[in-house]
């Protein structure tokens, strides 16, 4: 799941920013990070919904808290790891958009940018236990996140 202010109407919106969900294998087990309030949709943007469930580690946003099951928790503003060329997202985009081949003609990979070069998302990283043992001999382990639009508030934009 990734978004990140790429529509017309995201831009005019900030809170329509759900950024994104990473899930990986890491040395001591499986790690999820949920990535939401992208620096992109401004300081204005809301940030928190409120969630409901048990809590399992308590600690300072920025700092590392252990859990109950030996996995380990983290919160806080980070770099975007997101890393996009915009000249190669606009000819990907026109080729999906008109049923073409993809055309890099022209393009230079020693020039290319990162479009989130300098901006953070605030994210939400567990560290878990190794999660194959669970999945069963087809070794699949399903993840899921809630994304939704935090349009109940009333959008108050930043100011200059």
């Amino acid at each position: 799941m990734s978004h990140h202010l790429d529509s017309p109407t995201a831009r005019q919106d900030p809170r329509l920013d759900i950024t994104d969900l990473f899930v990986f294998r890491k040395e001591r087990g499986s790690v999820l990070v949920g990535d939401r309030s992208h620096s992109a949709a401004g300081e204005g943007s809301p940030r928190g919904l409120g969630a409901t469930g048990t809590p399992t580690a308590e600690d300072r946003t920025g700092e590392t808290a252990g859990t109950a099951g030996g996995g380990r928790v983290w919160a806080g503003e980070a770099d975007d790891p997101f890393w996009i060329e915009p000249n190669v997202l606009h000819a990907v985009g026109g080729a999906v958009q008109d049923g073409t081949t993809i055309d890099l003609t022209g393009w230079d990979p020693a020039a290319a940018k990162n479009a989130f070069a300098g901006h953070t998302v605030h994210s939400i990283v567990l560290e878990l236990d190794d999660l194959l043992p669970a999945a069963g001999q087809d070794r699949r382990v399903g993840v899921w996140a809630p994304a939704s639009l935090a349009t109940t508030f009333p959008y108050v934009p930043p100011r200059p």
